[in-house]
């Protein structure tokens, strides 16, 4: 656009979108919290802005929270090459999520991006498509990224606080063999991100009522989640391809109410449609593509990105069967599959007791950060089964290399490896083959581990900055490391694995002592240390004795940390009866306290197999005798100066009603519980509490510290 007459007409069809059918609807349908229009169609005004068009090398959407999930703790950026045309159109898009702190990119995912947006000589713009050299290379740099995630910060700050949905771009870059460097970043605009804040500080759960073999037997097809809900309707297929937009609107005006609207790709035509939806799938898109922004703001299930929709749902259509859409995982179902729905206020049930989870999966922790205290247990072992490589096997591969080597030039069909004597070429050149390929890059195996864990360290100690995350150092037993790649080569065979060599006196022993030092113990510094997310929590299990366990452990993280003092920040696991019988010995050795494990104290205190059919009557955490050890440990902790906190991160809280109010009222510091019942246990323990302050229920004299 240029001269005068060109920016008349602009701003003239700009005023005159104000009464169009889409900005119409809009009005009708968003309300105060009183139920009043926030805009009447008569007094809504209009400023227009005159921006300078820019050429850009790529253009980006940005977002100051995560809007996979609304965690505050995490910007989005999205991206495509050339004009912002296709990236606010939501086309398949390059995906960086970035810690607000200081900008550390914690996920990415780089797509193909075959078509791009260019301005025409002429002038207007044109798809064309993409070179082929840049189809798959990121289109922005991380330093890029880095500048992106400054300016996001500033205007997040100058808007008060308040969290931005903002575009850009980025010219006079330089693109050599698909490589984006150098340039300038522009903000286009920025305004309120809405889905979210509507959400406030209330969290929704939603819940499908049915067995993941159910929900693997009725998947039919496979996307991205653009808004975090579920819903079931019959599909209604919109193909728009080779329509006018005229024929779109007329199949738009049939669209019957309730059903889930399946298309290519959506824009603001079919805003009313998506209204009276019960749910959006898109086979092209991202989460910042409009289908996804438009559902979370009317609060329907997204699923974007999703090939050959539909193709694959014209058929349910046909013979009007319905879908179950879950905008959460991006998955659709055969049929309708029963849902529960919970929204509810976590600021609203305030208690002392803190309310920790237990996790697995770093991202699911993204997700929960709204409902939880903190992170209670986060368990190491699941990184290391996904590394696959036994860590002490990896401390000796070069020289399990070298034995296969020469027995290779001695003509030799096997070789003695450590606790195998006869170790197959054929066997060994395959795992050779196998480590050499995924720890490509590392000279030292045991940085392969290290770094894997670090990632999932920082990944999951940002999702609930500055809030606390527990990781417990790794417990496998011997049969299960036995199990890892090169596992059989190094680990003994146990006649009773659960009462062998675990826990501390592994990390401890002289053979093990340096892959436990290269892998957990590096990664941890590089976490808390070098990273600076000092809120991890160390926490050490099965311990069983101070000069053989505890000792030793404590000389081995000052050296790796090269600070005593992080000795001193290691949370022990109450576990092990001998815990309870010399409480204050052990107590003594940690300034910061417990963490009971209350599946092992309960297999210890009864001296139960927990997996035994015959003795499962037997099984209770709240039997006299293992609550006698939980109220020793936390009168002993609350007795000491200072003071010792106390949590637990067993099944126990989660599973066994007597045992948590038994917890609560012997005045437990945290309870960490699973995640399917953190808010029901949030409101249970809120109530709990009330009952303790009002006389109704026992309760312990807790220090003064913890009245606060």
């Amino acid at each position: 656009m240029s001269g005068p007459e060109d920016l008349i007409k602009a701003v003239i069809d700009c005023e005159i979108s104000l009464f169009n059918k889409e900005a119409i609807q809009y009005r009708k349908t968003e309300k105060t919290p009183d139920g009043k229009p926030v805009f009447e169609d008569v007094e809504v005004k209009l400023c227009v802005g005159v921006q300078q068009m820019l050429d850009p090398q790529a253009a980006f959407t940005a977002f100051t929270v995560d809007i996979k999930t609304g965690n505050p703790n995490f910007y989005n950026v999205e991206a495509n090459w050339g004009q912002g045309m296709l990236v606010v159109g939501g086309e398949e898009l390059d995906w960086w999520r970035i810690f607000f702190r200081d900008g550390h990119i914690t996920d990415r995912t780089i797509r193909r991006k075959p078509k791009i947006a260019v301005l025409k000589k002429e002038g207007g713009m044109e798809i064309v498509d993409t070179p082929p050299e840049m189809i798959e290379k990121p289109c922005l740099s991380d330093e890029h990224l880095k500048t992106i995630w400054e300016l996001m910060s500033k205007i997040k700050d100058l808007y008060g606080g308040v969290d931005q949905d903002i575009e850009g771009a980025v010219t006079n870059a330089t693109v050599k063999d698909g490589v984006i460097t150098g340039g300038k970043v522009w903000i286009v605009q920025s305004r309120p991100e809405t889905a979210y804040a509507k959400l406030g500080t209330e969290v929704e759960e939603w819940k499908l009522l049915t067995t993941p073999e159910e929900l693997e037997k009725r998947l039919i097809l496979k996307g991205t989640g653009g808004c975090r809900k579920i819903g079931s309707g019959c599909p209604y297929v919109i193909i728009s391809e080779g329509k006018t937009e005229d024929q779109i609107i007329q199949e738009l005006t049939q669209f019957p109410k309730g059903d889930i609207l399946v298309t290519e790709m959506t824009n603001p035509t079919y805003n009313t449609a998506m209204q009276i939806s019960n749910g959006i799938v898109t086979e092209r898109g991202g989460i910042s593509a409009h289908a996804a922004i438009v559902g979370r703001e009317k609060g329907k299930p997204v699923i974007v990105g999703a090939p050959n929709a539909t193709k694959i749902l014209k058929p349910y259509q046909m013979r009007r069967e319905m879908i179950t859409v879950d905008g959460r995982t991006g998955n659709v179902y055969e049929g309708v599959i029963k849902t529960e729905v919970k929204r509810w206020d976590p600021t609203q049930y305030k208690t002392r007791t803190k309310l920790f989870v237990n996790l697995e999966d770093p991202e699911t922790a993204v997700e929960v950060y709204k409902i939880f205290d903190g992170i209670g247990l986060m368990r190491t072992e699941f990184v290391i089964l996904e590394a696959k490589y036994h860590p002490e096997f990896l401390q000796h591969f070069d020289l399990f290399k070298q034995r296969y080597e020469e027995a290779i030039k001695a003509g030799k069909k096997t070789f003695e490896f450590f606790l195998e004597p006869n170790v197959p070429v054929e066997e060994a050149k395959e795992l050779i083959e196998e480590i050499e390929k995924d720890t490509a890059g590392y000279e030292n195996k045991l940085h392969f581990i290290r770094d894997k864990l670090a990632q999932i360290y920082i990944k999951t100690a940002e999702a609930f900055w500055p809030k606390p995350v527990t990781i417990r150092l790794s417990d496998f037993k011997s049969d299960e490391y036995r199990g890892m790649k090169g596992g059989k080569y190094v680990e003994k065979i146990e006649k009773y694995p659960m009462a062998g060599f675990r826990g501390v006196r592994r990390y401890v022993s002289e053979r093990y002592r340096e892959a436990f030092k290269q892998t957990e113990l590096a990664a941890m510094r590089m976490a808390i240390k070098e990273k600076g997310m000092t809120n991890i929590i160390m926490l050490v299990p099965e311990i069983r004795s101070i000069p053989k366990e505890v000792v030793p452990l404590k000389e081995m993280v000052s050296e790796v940390f090269e600070d005593p003092s992080f000795a001193d920040k290691l949370l022990f696991m109450f576990e092990v009866p001998a815990n309870a019988l010399i409480c204050r010995d052990f107590t003594e050795q940690t300034k910061i306290g417990w963490s009971i494990g209350s599946n092992d104290l309960t297999k210890g205190v009864l001296d139960i197999d927990r997996d035994n059919e015959d003795l499962k009557d037997l099984w209770n955490e709240a039997d006299p005798a293992v609550l006698a050890a939980v109220k020793r440990v936390i009168d002993t902790s609350h007795s000491m100066d200072p003071v010792r906190t106390v949590s637990i991160c067993g099944e126990g809280p989660s599973n066994n009603d007597l045992f948590f109010e038994k917890l609560i009222e012997y005045g437990i510091d945290s309870i960490s519980v699973n995640i399917d019942v953190g808010g029901e246990r949030r409101k249970r323990l809120w109530e709990i509490e009330r009952e303790i302050d009002e006389g109704k229920r026992p309760g312990a004299v807790l220090p003064p510290a913890f009245r606060k």
